[in-house]
């Protein structure tokens, strides 16, 4: 099973979120705060980058492809918002037109009460073509769950801890 990096949420990065993007509709999302929930992560990846004595350039506007430049990889943060606590299965999700965007890595978030976890990373073509994802169709229904948009899932446990993430950017 997967350990998480589990991270209280700042106060500040609340009023910072909020105060960047409220509750604005992302067009393509279909999670009322979907930008909110984003800035969250991303915030929470810069404080662990920090932590590790790494330098996460954010990206900001100037990339709409990925958030973060590392050393020469660029990584895309991707939180959602739960209920609970990581719990070991648990379905990741990238709407399909996310497909081909220009990044190398993912890096897995999941927001819950008041804390953050860092769930793991992947590389990009890892989670494409992973023989355990799966694409779902725009209204599919798998296991009592109906599909909103088209995306690619695959479990959690197919992630890899972030203890590694420093290999990760070192290897060209």
């Amino acid at each position: 099973s997967l350990n998480t990096v589990k991270l209280p949420i700042d106060p500040q990065w609340k009023d910072l979120a909020m105060e960047f993007h409220g509750n604005m509709l992302n067009e393509k999302s279909i999670v009322p705060d979907a930008q909110y929930v984003g800035t969250m992560g991303e915030m929470a990846y810069a404080f662990f980058m920090r932590c590790c004595g790494l330098n996460a350039i954010y990206m900001g506007d100037e990339s709409l492809h990925y958030d973060f430049a590392v050393m020469d990889k660029k990584i895309d943060i991707k939180t959602c918002r739960r209920d609970y606590p990581f719990a070991g299965n648990y379905e990741l999700k990238i709407p399909a037109y996310q497909r081909f965007q220009d990044c190398d890595a993912y890096v897995f978030m999941n927001i819950y009460g008041e804390f953050i976890e860092i769930l793991g990373y992947l590389p990009k073509h890892l989670f494409w073509d992973h023989e355990h994802g799966a694409d779902r169709a725009t209204g599919e229904t798998f296991n009592g769950y109906a599909y909103k948009k088209g995306c690619r899932v695959l479990n959690a446990e197919h992630l890899i801890h972030m203890d590694e993430f420093g290999s990760y950017l070192d290897a060209q």
